[in-house]
């Protein structure tokens, strides 16, 4: 092996997802270890540097000591010929091979859970028909909503269709989106799936998120942002997943066994954004209930504080609210003040004693136990698989 091993890189640094495990290999590569990067080249600067063809043979001429890839007929050729390759799986995984992979379970979960709490009653799913994560996705989505007694509705596509049969597969979607019960809460295997469900709802006249409440997979923020409404979506800690993905391809240069074949990136919390921003709930004490907590997430606040926020009695509201909501008031206030440290975690670089004076915590000691038992693992754990 060269002094200096050559990796090729065969992702997409325009994309969200790809863009995320760049970043973790870079920052490994830059702390760690000296790699040459072998990526593909933009059209345009093809001169000049980068790989200008990305096919097998053009692939093999520039000797790669490994590669990390999306999985295809190419990434099976690479395996068996023994060059050391990492693929992003769209089938079923084989455990002589190595893989990145995501929480798809949590994620499935977590989309779920955002929609019950919009108070929905109708929900659906839209995927692709073929491929492993959105079929993951699909299971743990339903198993959670059909626990609570709500079937989900269901519309799967494939991934790779020919243009010939685009207008029929976007007549029958259309069809489908307009016999849906609504307002529904529909989750998407991708966001861009859910830019093209998205799109189809907007020259149909169907109304997002009054009619649909939308929410994707991936939170790509390109396709997020430059939505019509911007789209609400379910980010995964693939930075952190892009460092342990070369630290296990140091382990394979070096010719030692792994631990795990598997880098799995976990699923956040939900981005939310305007595809979602709705109550669909018909009693208005109740709603007045939600966005009281809502807006006061910052502040500790008493199920007392929300009653006087509304007409009602605590015995009645309490009463209304488990009704609409499937749990109570208390559980409400701890799981969005859960969910807004979780962001404080995410997007900030306080510390954990800044959050908890910022929150009005006596001290951090209350903050770790309260979000340890709302979210399964301390503030420090939940920073650390980001970064």
């Amino acid at each position: 092996m060269r002094s200096l091993p050559r990796v090729a890189l065969l992702l997409d640094g325009a994309r969200g997802w790809d863009a995320g495990l760049l970043r973790g290999l870079a920052r490994y590569a830059n702390l760690h270890r000296s790699w040459q990067f072998l990526r593909p080249a933009a059209t345009y600067y093809q001169r000049f540097s980068g790989l200008a063809d990305t096919s097998l043979q053009a692939l093999l001429k520039h000797r790669p000591d490994a590669v990390i890839m999306h999985e295809s007929e190419m990434s099976n050729h690479l395996v068996r010929s023994g060059i050391p390759t990492i693929v992003i799986p769209i089938r079923p995984v084989n455990p002589d091979r190595f893989y990145i992979t995501c929480d798809n379970a949590a994620v499935g979960e977590i989309a779920a859970e955002h929609l019950v709490g919009q108070g929905l009653t109708h929900f659906a799913f839209v995927g692709y028909s073929d491929v492993r994560w959105s079929q993951q996705r699909l299971e743990a989505y339903r198993d959670y909503l059909v626990a609570q007694g709500h079937p989900v509705h269901q519309r799967l596509v494939p991934l790779g269709s020919d243009d010939s049969k685009r207008a029929q597969l976007h007549r029958g979607m259309i069809h489908w989106l307009r016999e849906l019960p609504k307002p529904i809460g529909v989750f998407v295997g991708n966001d861009d799936l859910a830019r093209a469900l998205s799109e189809l709802c907007l020259s149909t006249g169907i109304t997002i998120p009054d009619e649909i409440s939308l929410i994707g997979t991936d939170n790509d923020e390109l396709i997020c942002e430059l939505n019509s409404p911007p789209l609400t979506s379910i980010p995964f800690a693939t930075e952190k997943a892009g460092y342990e993905t070369a630290e296990l391809l140091e382990c394979l240069l070096r010719g030692r066994t792994p631990e795990s074949n598997t880098v799995n990136a976990a699923a956040l919390q939900v981005v939310v954004r305007r595809s979602t921003d709705r109550l669909a709930i018909e009693d208005i004490e109740v709603v007045k209930a939600v966005k009281f907590i809502r807006e006061h997430v910052s502040q500790i606040i008493q199920v007392s504080d929300v009653v006087k926020a509304t007409m009602l009695s605590q015995r009645t509201l309490h009463n209304r609210f488990k009704a609409k909501m499937g749990h109570s008031i208390r559980k409400e206030i701890n799981r969005e003040r859960a969910k807004y440290v979780a962001g404080l975690l995410e997007s900030t670089s306080l510390s954990i004693s800044q959050i908890a004076w910022k929150l009005g915590y006596a001290d951090d000691a209350h903050l770790v136990r309260f979000f340890q038992r709302e979210m399964g693992q301390t503030p420090g754990a939940y920073r650390r698989q980001l970064t």
